[in-house]
């Protein structure tokens, strides 16, 4: 899972079940107002720590953490076009960070990033990312791979009587 609070994503990810990845312990000592997260069965690439989900990258503000499902099938082409040996990255998900991180060290701002990066991109994906105080959805243009974007509020606290 990657949060964000006090300008500050932090990222806890680990392989294994997530009944034992995610102790209560420590999804206490998760804070924050915006979270994504992400289990992977691996089917393709690494299924070592490193390539556990969310991937991270400190590009911009605050950085941002990007989880992905699904499968690209023009990423050695993709990792080419910009001078990346694809045979270095861990996943197709590591190398839509890089990319996405290249655009935002150049001076775009994440929207923008999105936008460039994935017209280029081909296959079944859904991706949510997450930046300072924004989440970003997104999935392939026909829809091959489900989304879900919940939007959760705590539920006020009311005394029989309706008054807090």
């Amino acid at each position: 899972m990657a949060t964000f609070q006090n300008e500050q994503i932090t990222v806890v990810k680990d392989n294994g079940l997530v009944s034992h990845v995610f102790a209560e312990t420590t999804l206490r000592a998760l804070a924050g107002s915006l979270v994504i997260g992400h289990t992977r069965y691996s089917t393709s690439g690494s299924a070592n720590w490193t390539a556990a989900q969310p991937v991270f990258r400190s590009a911009g503000a605050s950085g941002f953490a990007l989880a992905h499902n699904g499968n690209l099938t023009n990423t050695t082409q993709l990792a080419e076009g910009v001078g990346i040996e694809y045979t270095t990255m861990l996943s197709d998900s590591d190398l839509v960070a890089e990319l996405l991180a290249r655009e935002v060290n150049v001076g775009a701002t994440l929207d923008d990033a999105l936008g460039v990066v994935l017209a280029k991109v081909e296959g079944a994906f859904s991706m949510v990312i997450l930046e300072a105080n924004r989440v970003h959805a997104v999935r392939d243009p026909y829809g091959f791979r489900p989304l879900c974007l919940v939007v959760w509020a705590p539920p006020t606290r009311r005394r029989v009587d309706g008054r807090l």
